[in-house]
């Protein structure tokens, strides 16, 4: 079987595959039926009858075993004398028998779940009792409390369980709850096949659907769901109110329903219809018409004891998160630790919520987040190369001995084994150290330099031996000089900020763009921060940091293509750069750098741009920007006069391509706009900028940018098909 694959070339297995629908109960033999082109395929080419002749015979068969990941199975003996048993991987005992036949033999099979947000709830609660002194208890929460429904409403979800994506932040926003029984209702169909009926769920809610009930005794029982049926337990009290069954016989028939085997479905039906007849006096027809309605819900009812258990667990994150969002957050960024892809984006979350994150101290910082004074302070075991081993070890000591005095008292006080050589690096580039008084590169460089004289102490210490000027200077066994590190030279804004954002994964102590605030806001024809109310598809230009740049193969083209985190330093949003793009700009796209992208907006799950056009920001500005507008106020002295010279020699300065004119303002408010010839063009870069206004004063330059938001001409993306490859 193998040879007969592998002689066929992957570009005509790619044909092949596509010619088979893509349904997940389509088989071969249905394939020939629903597409003509494959069945003339199977008859005519050799390659293709060569396959299907061992394809058929596999189709169906058990690819691999797999295990549960929470499965465990329960019998009143031990299990191998009922079934057979054998090892998974790690060497653990897991049953021969799939699910099925596991039920067949009578065990019952359980699902233990292990929920991290239980875990972020108890450490905020902690919190909460330290910091302000108050037990809050989690299992008599008021379940109409105003302020969490609010959250729910504008659909401030980031953290709270089961509501993070922005499908369920569109459904929150239309739905607007006022009840727990929403929060649980949703849990349950947002789903693929009831997620079908979410609009219909809204729409019923707010009264622009009228809600329609198969019979009266319906009502009670749907009344929750605004006519839907939603729940599993719904179908079996419909199923026992209009047809007598018992709960037991109920709850086959919602066994039945859920597998849709036609052979019980079919004795269901009859059985329904004659217990309706009977006991409710619903003729035959109707029951009928009920019966298949249910069913059709049945398939994809939900459990409501496990949407309830949920829906609790989502209401409590909210509940935190409304009330208590220092205490919530530390405990939410905290659970993260050690996870670098999502760590930074609950940062960015604490900070749009107000809550500032403070850098790591190693003088004040834990091992976790936590709040302080209304802020966060950074945890140390959040530190990238750092570790929880690490940040215990500094935490002990300075608990134990009192704050570090500097670099070389802390080297010779921490264990060693737990805080070596990267650990030390790392706490000076992200800023930890800082609060010794010395500039990052200073530390940096005289790590080997403070180790060396920490040895060198310690081992005085254990010889018995006391250094001749700390016995002079009577310094007693608990204290430390202060340090007396050779200086180096400091380090640049941008590598110190670069490594802030490496190993914390957010700006600390400014931000790259700083320098660019005044020309972002002019340049975009959109901010990040307001994204939220621009329209799908609609065509935007917008500037910030590349804060990563990663690079991908399409599985279409096979050609490379590349994401991007576009951040600006209060906003971030990710944008896609397709094959046919990057060829052309992947210069551009490069990490830590400012750019420039023009795209679309795309709404369908989380909001992203289509990137159509990328540039370093300093092109964009000399591309996009029509001219540069000096004002000058033109009073009775000679200011002026020297004001127009000093901005002559700072555009010759800066030549470039964009006009600039002058605008004098006089005292009586009169203006007169003076437009200079080729030889003041100048280069709009955010050096010339802070030149001329320092000369002219603050805000005294306005950039006119483009209107259009591309510089190509191109065709409107909404009509193309192909993104991958167009």
């Amino acid at each position: 079987f193998r040879r007969v694959l592998f002689r066929s070339p992957l570009n005509m297995a790619n044909e092949y595959a596509k010619m088979i629908p893509d349904d997940p109960k389509m088989t071969l033999s249905k394939a020939k039926t629903d597409n003509p082109a494959f069945a003339v395929a199977c008859n005519k080419d050799p390659n293709l009858q060569r396959i299907m002749r061992y394809a058929e015979v596999l189709e169906g068969l058990y690819r691999n075993a797999g295990v549960h990941a929470a499965g465990v199975v329960i019998g009143d003996k031990p299990l191998q004398e009922i079934v057979p048993l054998t090892r998974d991987k790690d060497g653990s005992p897991v049953t021969q028998y799939a699910k099925k036949e596991i039920e067949e033999c009578g065990l019952l099979k359980m699902d233990f779940l292990g929920l991290k947000t239980l875990t972020v709830l108890q450490e905020s609660i902690d919190l909460v009792k330290i910091t302000r002194g108050l037990e809050v208890d989690l299992e008599n929460l008021p379940l109409d409390d105003e302020i969490t429904f609010e959250l729910f409403r504008r659909a401030d979800t980031v953290g709270v369980f089961q509501l993070e994506s922005a499908g369920m932040k569109r459904v929150l926003e239309d739905l607007q709850p006022n009840r727990i029984e929403e929060i649980i209702a949703i849990l349950a169909l947002y789903r693929p096949g009831p997620m079908d009926m979410i609009d219909t769920f809204v729409r019923r809610k707010k009264g622009q659907e009228k809600i329609v009930y198969d019979h009266p005794l319906l009502e009670p029982i749907l009344n929750e769901t605004y006519g839907i049926m939603v729940y599993q337990e719904q179908v079996q009290r419909a199923a026992q109110v209009l047809a007598g069954y018992s709960l037991g016989h109920a709850d086959m028939l919602r066994r039945a329903m859920g597998k849709k085997n036609p052979k019980e479905m079919a004795k269901e039906r009859t059985g329904f219809i004659a217990g309706c007849l009977k006991v409710n006096g619903i003729k035959a027809d109707r029951a009928g018409q009920i019966f298949d309605n249910i069913e059709k819900f049945a398939g994809y009812g939900f459990n409501k004891a496990h949407a309830a258990a949920y829906g609790i667990v989502t209401y409590q994150t909210a509940y935190m998160k409304a009330h208590f969002p220092a205490e919530f957050m530390c405990a939410q960024i905290s659970s993260e630790i050690g996870n670098f892809d999502k760590l930074p984006g609950f940062v960015s979350e604490a900070d749009n919520m107000g809550l500032k994150v403070m850098a790591p101290d190693v003088n004040r910082s834990f091992e976790r987040f936590i709040p302080e004074d209304g802020k966060i302070l950074y945890g140390l075991a959040g530190i990238k190369s750092v570790g929880q081993g690490a940040a215990e070890a500094i935490v002990s000591e300075r608990r134990s001995k009192g704050p570090f005095k500097g670099l070389t008292d802390f080297c010779e006080r921490v264990d060693p084994a737990a805080v070596n050589k990267r650990v030390l690096e790392a706490l000076i580039k992200c800023g930890a150290m800082d609060c010794f008084g010395m500039h990052r590169a200073r530390l940096f460089n005289n790590i080997d330099f403070a180790l060396s004289r920490a040895s060198e102490k310690l081992r005085e210490k254990a010889s018995g031996q006391s250094n001749l000027f700390e016995m002079l200077a009577g310094a007693d066994a608990g204290s430390a000089a202060p340090d007396h590190l050779p200086d180096f030279p400091e380090w640049p804004e941008k590598e110190r900020l670069s490594c802030e954002r490496e190993l914390l994964g957010v700006y600390m102590t400014g931000h790259p763009l700083t320098r660019f605030t005044r020309i972002i806001k002019d340049i975009q024809t959109v901010s990040l921060t307001d994204i939220a109310t621009v329209e799908d598809k609609q065509e935007i230009r917008v500037a910030g940091m590349a804060a990563t740049v990663t690079r991908r193969i399409s599985k279409q083209s096979k050609e490379a293509y590349a994401n991007l985190t576009i951040d600006d330093g209060t906003a971030s949003i990710e944008a896609v750069v397709f094959p046919k793009a990057f060829r052309k700009y992947e210069n551009a796209c490069v990490q830590d750098a400012p750019v420039l992208v023009c795209g679309y907006l795309n709404r369908e799950e989380q909001p992203k741009i289509y990137a159509e056009e990328v540039y370093a920001l300093n092109d964009g500005l000399r591309l996009f920007c029509k001219k540069v507008v000096a004002a000058i106020f033109v009073n009775d002295g000679q200011a002026h006069v020297r004001h127009i010279e000093g901005l002559r020699d700072v555009v010759r300065k800066y030549p470039g391509k964009v006009p600039v004119n002058i605008c004098l303002i006089y005292p009586d408010k009169r203006k007169i706009v003076v437009q200079t010839g080729d030889a003041f063009n100048v280069d709009p870069s955010p050096d010339f900028i802070s030149e001329a206004e320092s000369l002219l004063g603050k805000k005294t330059l306005r950039m006119i940018f483009a209107k259009e938001v591309f510089k190509e001409p191109r065709k409107d993306w909404r009509r193309s098909r192909d993104r991958q490859t167009n």
